[in-house]
């Protein structure tokens, strides 16, 4: 593809963009060439972009909740990846829902849950709310439940390309998600019960 160069008048008319149109512009970027486009010029410098990972060493819920306590203002942001691994206790699983509650209020392009070390008993019951998954590029699940609040019918995944499902109750949901994604290349399901399949588009 080749390069598209951009003249001084140009660059001064998008600067001059409503603050969510230059939001949706850069949310559709690869991420590399984001970050890239945020901290070089700097008519992109000034837009508010997040990027969230939770590991093991995150050790308090309350930690969770100061790297948050951004996204509670009133400007939105592109959060290009949300990801929780293996870090919250069963009993703690309502504070995901808060969180998630915060997150999908913005522009997200990734999520991962991973809660592979619960029991059957109880598993992360995902999406708590229904919430706008026009931007979703990644989903990944791990040890969850797909509820059918995240199908929706004037909605449709129109930018996801990746795809996991591992160990996650999926039954009556998985097949409506695949047809509201048109744009799906990778794509890993493992049900509760049964083998692993890996389809690849």
């Amino acid at each position: 593809m080749a390069a598209m160069i951009i003249d001084g008048d140009d660059m001064d008319r998008i600067s001059e963009l409503p603050e969510a149109m230059k939001l949706e512009i850069l949310s559709r970027l690869p991420e590399k060439d984001g970050i890239e486009m945020s901290t070089v010029s700097k008519t992109w410098k000034s837009l508010p972009i997040s990027y969230f990972s939770f590991t093991r060493r995150t050790r308090h819920i309350n930690s969770i909740d100061k790297s948050l306590a951004i996204l509670h203002e009133d400007q939105k942001r592109i959060i290009h990846y949300f990801r929780v691994w293996r870090i919250v206790a069963e009993s703690d699983l309502i504070h995901v829902d808060r969180w998630l509650n915060l997150i999908t209020k913005h522009i997200i392009r990734e999520i991962v849950l991973d809660f592979s070390f619960h029991c059957e008993s109880k598993k992360y019951r995902f999406p708590p709310t229904r919430f706008d998954v026009g931007s979703l590029m990644v989903l990944k699940l791990y040890d969850c439940v797909l509820e059918e609040t995240l199908i929706q019918k004037d909605n449709g995944f129109n930018r996801l390309k990746e795809l996991t499902l591992f160990n996650t109750d999926f039954d009556g949901v998985v097949m409506d998600l695949l047809s509201r994604s048109p744009n799906l290349e990778t794509l890993i399901l493992k049900p509760s019960r049964g083998s692993i399949n890996k389809y690849i588009y």
